[in-house]
C-alpha cells in the first residue's frame, strides 16, 4: 500500500450536532462490529485513511474531526480533552453505537479516557492507545512514562509553534513518521494541523498537561481489554511502566509516532488481531 497521500475527496463526511451546538463531522467505511478511530492533537481523522480501506472489509470503521480540528465547528471554548471526551460519547449517542473498539491516536488517547471516565465501558468492548502515555507531563519519578516536562511543552510545542506555525508544523509532520515525507504528504500534514486556529492548539496543549489517567488505567487493567502500540524507541519507558500499572495490556512497536499511516498493513494487522482476540 502507498504511502503517499491520494485525497479521498469523494467519502462522504456527515455531521453530528453534540449538545452545545456544534458540529462534529464524522465519516465510516465497512460493516461489522464498530471500530471508532479519534485522531491526535489538531489532527483529522482524515489520518486513518488506510485503516478505513483496510479493515472495512471487517469493521464497521468509523473517524471523525474534533471540534475546531478540520471539518468540525470552529469554537472559543471546549478546546480541551475532557470536553473531546464528552463530545466522542455524544457521537457514540448519535450513531446508537454499542460494543464499540475506541482506537486512539496520541493525545486521541486521552479523549477516550475522558470519554471512559464520563460514561464508563458499558457499549465499549476495547481501548486502543496509540503511542501515548495516560499522563503527558513527566513528574521525575523513577518510571515515568510520559511526552515530557514541561520546560521540553513550553520550548518545543508552544513558542515555536507561536513564533513560526508553519514552519513548527513541517518540523512536527516530518518527525512523526519515519522518513522524509513525501511534498504531497508534507502539504497535507501541515495544513491539517494548521486548520485547527492557534487558540485551539494552545488551549488543547494546556489541556493535555492536566491530564491524567494513570489510576483509571490502572483500575481498567485485567476488567477491561487493552492495547498499547508505541513507537519503537519509547518502548524502554513504555513497557516497564505498563508492567507495573497495566501488566495485562498488549504491546506492540510501530516506527515511528504516525506508524499505522507509515506502515499501514503491519498496523492494521497487530490491531486486528487484538480486536478479535476472544471472538
Amino acid at each position: 500500500m502507498s504511502n503517499v497521500y491520494a485525497p479521498s475527496v469523494a467519502r462522504q463526511w456527515d455531521r453530528i450536532t453534540v449538545a452545545d451546538g456544534v458540529e462534529i463531522a464524522y465519516t465510516e467505511r465497512g460493516s461489522g462490529p464498530p471500530v471508532m478511530f479519534v485522531p491526535g492533537w489538531t489532527m483529522s481523522g482524515e489520518v486513518f485513511e488506510h485503516q478505513l480501506a483496510g479493515l472495512a472489509p471487517r469493521f464497521r470503521v468509523i473517524t471523525f474531526d474534533p471540534r475546531s480540528h478540520g471539518r468540525s465547528t470552529v469554537t472559543g471554548e471546549g478546546n480541551s480533552y475532557p470536553q473531546q471526551g464528552r463530545d466522542l460519547v455524544a457521537v457514540l449517542d448519535a450513531l446508537r453505537l454499542s460494543a464499540v473498539h475506541l482506537v486512539g491516536w496520541s493525545f486521541g488517547a486521552l479523549a477516550c479516557l475522558e470519554a471512559i471516565e464520563h460514561a464508563g465501558t458499558e457499549r465499549l468492548r476495547s481501548l486502543t492507545a496509540i503511542d501515548q502515555p495516560p499522563k503527558p507531563l513527566a513528574t521525575g519519578a523513577a518510571g515515568d512514562w510520559a511526552d515530557g516536562d514541561l520546560d521540553e511543552f513550553l520550548d518545543g510545542f508552544v513558542a515555536p509553534m507561536v513564533a513560526e506555525p508553519e514552519a513548527f508544523a513541517a518540523e512536527f509532520a516530518t518527525w512523526a513518521l519515519d522518513r522524509t515525507p513525501e511534498p504531497s504528504e508534507l502539504r497535507w500534514l501541515t495544513a491539517m494541523h494548521l486548520a485547527t486556529p492557534r487558540h485551539a492548539a494552545e488551549s488543547l496543549l494546556v489541556s493535555a498537561l492536566f491530564c491524567d489517567y494513570t489510576d483509571l488505567t490502572r483500575s481498567l487493567n485485567a476488567a477491561f481489554p487493552l492495547a498499547n502500540a508505541v513507537r519503537r524507541d519509547w518502548f524502554d519507558q513504555a513497557e516497564p511502566w505498563l508492567s507495573a500499572h497495566a501488566p495485562d495490556a498488549v504491546l506492540w512497536t510501530m516506527a515511528s509516532h504516525l506508524g499505522f499511516w507509515d506502515s499501514p498493513a503491519e498496523f492494521s494487522e497487530r490491531l486486528e488481531t487484538f480486536l478479535t482476540t476472544g471472538d
